[in-house]
């Protein structure tokens, strides 16, 4: 799961903007893992644990990534252009795990089983995660490509678009790899299954996009 914060600084009036192609915007990654806690002593009351677990309100029965996209960028006229002098993109990643305190010893056959279902939850979630850093490669990218506007609300509505246009396209990639993964029964696909995830029918889709919500804000320009 993707949430969004958008930040920009404005200063001076309506301006055109320009950002140096060479210059990506900085990429900021805080990753943390959090815990909770297993207390079951067998594989019954395990289940039953992550089962109520889920029930009170628990992002899954077993682990979870979310992460969250944040843009701040800095905008001011130079010699009566406007240029993004900074541009920074946050990125949140959070990967929830459980943590097995039986308390007591347990039996060998419960004890690898539970290692095995760990690891490969591990992986699951590792992939959740790469998909994040994934987009956040290709929204540096792109808000580096971006192209000079007349209008200073033009450039920042190409700031938004992009943006949402990261958020969907990850969306769309996580489902794809819960799908393809049984959301963790199966171990990840390599890149390249992932990378089938509806590439025309996407590009068609921010076009359109882009041309509806510019049509709609400059019908004159």
């Amino acid at each position: 799961m993707a949430s969004i914060v958008m930040s920009v600084l404005l200063s001076g009036v309506p301006f055109a903007v320009a950002l140096d192609a060479a210059a990506l915007p900085e990429l900021s990654i805080a990753d943390d893992v959090a815990y909770y806690t297993v207390t079951g002593t067998s594989a019954r009351s395990i289940r039953a644990e992550l089962e109520r677990r889920s029930e009170t309100g628990g992002e899954s029965p077993h682990g979870s990534t979310r992460s969250t996209f944040e843009v701040i960028s800095r905008l001011e006229e130079v010699d009566g252009r406007c240029r993004v002098l900074q541009q920074r993109i946050l990125i949140g990643i959070t990967t929830e795990l459980p943590r097995w305190e039986p308390g007591r010893a347990v039996a060998a056959s419960l004890q690898a089983s539970w290692d095995q279902s760990l690891a490969r939850l591990v992986r699951h979630e590792a992939g959740h995660r790469e998909n994040v850093l994934e987009a956040a490669a290709r929204l540096q990218e792109t808000l580096a490509s971006l192209e000079s506007e007349v209008h200073c609300l033009s450039a920042q509505v190409n700031i938004d678009i992009a943006l949402e246009n990261a958020l969907n396209r990850l969306d769309r990639r996580e489902a794809l790899y819960d799908r393809l993964t049984g959301n963790g029964r199966r171990d990840p696909p390599g890149p390249d299954g992932l990378q089938q995830a509806g590439t025309a029918e996407e590009q068609d889709t921010q076009l359109e996009k882009l041309r509806r919500f510019r049509t709609s804000r400059f019908p004159a320009e």
